[in-house]
């Protein structure tokens, strides 16, 4: 491991600030727990520092898909921007693949030799939506002589919320929405593909709000019960490099699920860092022109 990090250092002896450290502890980002990485690496890049866990494996034989499977699970668990592995030996063509598929960026120990070595290859997407599979609307019971007659021969997607601003908004796309705001709570972190979750959606605190349906205005519902279906999918997008004048360099690729032109913007600055900007725009050119005023 030892070349390893002597390579890194070399890699970085121009950057202002890097940090290299081996035999790092660092945590995850979920349990707290500290873990072991073989090389931790900080990079300054403009306003910010990218921290990178590099596992290294010193071993006469490529690393196999098993193998990167393991080193995988590990990195994508720690508090870092992003993992890397580097084999002396190389990876097979699974294993690259499916470090490709994960966001994990792979190297020799000849290519961290290059001072960009630490410069991402591709970008990972994480693609979430959330599906309103149904709700049910609650009425207070003493409301529901009046309310009945109101919503005779009506649908959910007939009825209208009139917020207390004045806007009006269809009452199934603001249930749908409410959904979707909640994939920030904790307690929903753990969504897998194709899981559903309830919600509950107190309609008492939407103050001044009223509700439409086609036979005239319907007093607010106490509450509505929910039922959402989380989707997500994970895109590895592949960069390709290109090189401007005056130290600017780009890293672009193609979002199949997005449908963006991806590009990573690098500008080296005279104290050796350097300055990373991102921009998505439609995926015409495929090339972004590279200018020396970026």
């Amino acid at each position: 491991m030892e070349n390893v990090v002597t390579a890194i250092e070399r890699s970085l002896n121009r950057v202002e600030g890097a940090k290299v450290i081996p035999n790092a502890s660092i945590r995850e980002r979920i349990s707290g727990v500290g873990r072991q990485v073989d090389v931790y690496v900080e990079i300054p890049t403009g306003t910010r520092i990218l921290r990178v866990g590099v596992e290294v494996r010193d071993e006469v034989v490529p690393v196999d898909l098993p193998e990167i499977e393991q080193l995988i699970t590990k990195l994508k668990k720690l508090d870092v921007d992003y993992g890397c592995v580097v084999s002396r030996a190389g990876f097979t063509a699974t294993a690259t693949a499916e470090a490709d598929r994960h966001g994990v960026e792979t190297r020799t120990i000849a290519e961290v030799e290059n001072p960009d070595w630490w410069l991402a290859t591709s970008i990972l997407l994480n693609h979430r939506r959330v599906e309103l599979v149904h709700f049910r609307i609650n009425f207070r019971p003493e409301e529901l002589p009046h309310v009945m007659p109101l919503l005779a021969g009506a649908t959910a997607t007939d009825l209208q919320l009139v917020l207390g601003s004045g806007e009006t908004v269809m009452l199934h796309e603001f249930v749908a929405s409410q959904g979707t705001r909640q994939l920030d709570r904790p307690e929903l972190s753990a969504l897998k593909d194709q899981d559903t979750f309830l919600l509950t959606i107190d309609f008492r605190e939407l103050t001044g709000a009223g509700l439409k349906s086609p036979l005239g205005s319907v007093p607010l519902p106490q509450d509505v019960h929910a039922l959402y279906r989380f989707h997500q999918r994970i895109e590895s997008v592949k960069l390709t490099a290109y090189e401007g004048p005056n130290g600017i360099n780009a890293f672009t690729g193609v979002s199949s699920g997005w449908k963006k032109q991806l590009t990573l913007v690098t500008k080296l600055n005279t104290d050796g860092t350097r300055n990373i900007s991102f921009v998505a725009d439609d995926p015409t050119p495929q090339k972004t022109v590279i200018a020396s005023s970026c």
